[in-house]
C-alpha cells in the first residue's frame, strides 16, 4: 500500500516523489517510457531558472527552490545549477519591470536599480538597445542542467526505498 503515486517522472514527478520519500511516504513513481527519454517537457540539457518574476509569489518560490537545488547539489555530489545571472529588459518602464525589481529586492540581497539603455551599454558593451529600453539584474538566476536534475531526483529517490 502506498501513501502516494506520483504519475510522471519527469522533473516535476521526480521532485514531488523525491520530496514525499524524504517526510518518510511511500511513494509509487510510475513511468510510461524508459528515463530518460524525450517524450516530455523535461528532457533536454537546460532549464533557465530566475527569481525575476512580477508575481510576488512566484520569487517567494524561487526563494525556497534556489536553496533546496543547493541541497540536491550536495546529496548527489554532482553539479546541477550554473550561476549566470539574467538582464531582464523591456522597451518602456513597464509596470511588470517595477514589480520584478520590487519581487528581486525582496529575495535576492541587495539595491535592484533599474537602468536605462546608456547604463546598459556600459555594463554590457556587446550589447545595444534603443534609448527608451529599461532592465534590472537577477544576480540569482541561473541554468539548471535538466537532465542530470531528473537523474539526481531519481537516484535519491530510489535510495530512500
Amino acid at each position: 500500500m502506498y501513501d502516494y503515486i506520483v504519475i510522471g517522472a519527469g522533473v516535476m514527478g521526480s521532485s514531488t516523489a523525491y520530496a514525499l520519500a524524504k517526510e518518510g511516504k511511500k511513494v509509487l513513481l510510475l513511468e510510461q517510457f524508459p528515463i530518460p527519454h524525450t517524450r516530455g517537457s523535461s528532457h533536454g540539457a537546460s532549464r533557465i531558472t530566475r527569481t525575476a518574476y512580477p508575481e510576488e509569489f512566484n520569487g517567494s518560490i524561487m526563494a525556497v527552490a534556489n536553496s533546496m537545488w543547493k541541497d540536491l547539489e550536495k546529496e548527489a555530489e554532482t553539479t546541477l545549477f550554473k550561476h549566470t545571472g539574467l538582464l531582464c529588459t523591456t522597451s518602456t518602464l513597464h509596470k511588470e519591470l517595477v514589480d520584478t525589481q520590487k519581487t528581486l529586492q525582496r529575495y535576492n540581497t541587495g539595491p535592484v536599480p533599474i537602468i536605462d539603455s546608456a547604463e546598459i551599454s556600459k555594463r554590457y558593451p556587446l550589447m545595444s538597445y534603443p534609448k527608451e529600453e529599461k532592465a534590472c539584474f537577477d544576480s540569482s538566476a541561473g541554468i539548471l542542467y535538466a537532465d542530470k536534475c531528473v537523474m539526481a531526483f531519481q537516484v535519491s529517490f530510489q535510495c530512500s526505498l
